[in-house]
């Protein structure tokens, strides 16, 4: 299965139910994942963060698995963590960190939602530099570990020097 097929199945599996349900009834109970599996997502999706801020393509790229797919803003597919590691790192090379130091970013604002107790979502809107967008994150967990299987980003608005 492809990048774009699995995250059009995990959308359709996770977004249309969602969107069909009437008031603010979820489609999936949230504690299908206990608090552990939260925190093991939210340090996973820092580590991420704080790799990719600080030039770090190693760091910024190591909860993504083996056979992970990304789906860059340009529509580029890279398939299998070493594809996506090369990719940020040569991104990171011709753009330096993403957040030059003292200059403020607003944190993004993720949801994360579980899907099943080993697959869950994280919807992501952030603002990075002259760029605002979005991102849909799916982990799956293997081995006791939660780790990035599915990533699309959408870059929504580029601001002009």
């Amino acid at each position: 299965m492809t990048g774009k097929a699995f995250l059009a199945a995990v959308t359709a599996g996770f977004l249309l139910p969602t969107l069909a349900l009437r008031g603010n009834a979820p489609a999936v109970p949230r504690r299908a994942g206990t608090d552990k599996d939260l925190h093991a997502i939210e340090a996973a999706i820092q580590r991420s963060d704080a790799g990719w801020n600080s030039g770090n393509a190693e760091a910024a790229t190591v909860d993504y698995c083996d056979d992970a797919e990304l789906i860059l803003s340009n529509g580029r597919e890279l398939h299998g963590h070493q594809a996506i590691f090369a990719a940020q790192r040569e991104m990171l090379a011709n753009s330096g960190p993403n957040t030059p130091p003292g200059i403020p970013q607003p944190p993004p604002n993720d949801s994360i939602r579980f899907v099943s107790k080993g697959v869950a979502v994280v919807m992501r809107t952030f603002v990075a530099g002259t760029r605002s967008g979005h991102s849909l994150r799916v982990f799956v967990k293997r081995r006791n570990k939660w780790q990035i299987v599915a990533e699309e980003i959408m870059i929504d608005f580029v601001e002009k020097p």
